[in-house]
């Protein structure tokens, strides 16, 4: 990834890549002001940024300013993650085919669990009005979806399950912006050093 080395009026003064492990440095710098900034694209163009700095997520650092009795400034990182959504509907199935059709109408506040690859309840919300869940902003990997039959559901009968088998869960889904796919990446970069020495 390029990350860029900005003086104090935003010109870029150097540029460098990250390594391996997504470490970058700028060394030998004059006394002043800078900033950093990360080049978002290629692999980061369409991830979202979980990490910045100033916590502004422009993918820019605030001022740094380095001097003689302050020579060092470390671990200035930047943090990405893939954009990855699971969404879906809970509905009443009034014509008992197996899918939403027409105005069909959604179970608001049913409670769905998002579960990681080893069954682990790791987020849970309630759909909306028209029963709409979502999770989204999701790292790379395996998921699963489990319904929570309670209150309104109690007594229903399941006549779609993702994975056909009626049971309120889904087999492992992979997650990539809303549809079920292998996702791969998280990326973060880490170790950022600006170095007047």
């Amino acid at each position: 990834m390029t990350v860029e080395l900005l003086n104090s009026t935003g010109n870029v003064m150097a540029t460098t890549t990250t390594d391996a492990q997504g470490a970058y440095k700028f060394q030998n710098l004059e006394a002043g002001d800078y900033k950093v900034r990360v080049v978002k694209d290629g692999a980061l163009a369409d991830l979202v940024q979980t990490e910045d700095p100033d916590g502004t997520a422009d993918n820019t650092s605030g001022v740094y300013t380095l001097k003689l009795e302050d020579p060092i400034h470390e671990n200035i990182n930047f943090g990405y993650v893939s954009n990855n959504t699971i969404e879906g509907s809970v509905y009443r199935d009034d014509s008992r085919n197996g899918s939403q059709n027409g105005n069909e109408p959604g179970y608001t506040g049913v409670t769905v669990q998002l579960l990681d690859k080893d069954g682990t309840v790791i987020s849970t919300v309630t759909t909306d009005a028209n029963g709409h869940y979502s999770f989204s902003n999701l790292p790379d990997g395996d998921y699963s979806i489990k319904v929570v039959k309670d209150g309104a559901l109690t007594d229903t009968e399941q006549t779609e399950d993702p994975d056909g088998t009626k049971d309120n869960a889904s087999e492992k889904d992979h997650s990539e912006r809303g549809h079920p796919e292998e996702v791969r990446c998280e990326l973060r970069l880490r170790s950022g050093l600006l170095d007047r020495r």
